[in-house]
């Protein structure tokens, strides 16, 4: 099955992605920080995203991304752990 993982840069959302490459899944998993030296655009190669798998950059607000990426990949299942973990910030 083809998933899609938002918030696959925490915790959460790692262990999760993870397990489903595990069991087989083609797992596109979406980070909203870019690390260090990633590449700007949608697919890229990060040594946590195993094969199979698609490693997204950007943002769950971001409609036309998510579209283009539930279409592009054919995402079959949705699993959305993206949040905002600073409660500082939530306040803001």
């Amino acid at each position: 099955m083809n998933v899609l993982v938002t918030g696959a840069g925490g915790f959460i959302g790692t262990a999760l992605a993870s397990r489903l490459v595990r069991d087989g899944h083609r797992v596109v998993w979406l980070f909203r920080d870019r690390p260090q030296g990633w590449p700007s655009g949608v697919d890229v190669d990060l040594s946590i995203v195993p094969a199979k798998s698609v490693a997204a950059y950007g943002d769950v607000v971001d409609r036309d991304l998510i579209y283009r990426l539930l279409v592009d990949y054919e995402v079959e299942s949705v699993f959305h752990l993206a949040a905002q973990a600073s409660v500082r910030m939530c306040h803001e």
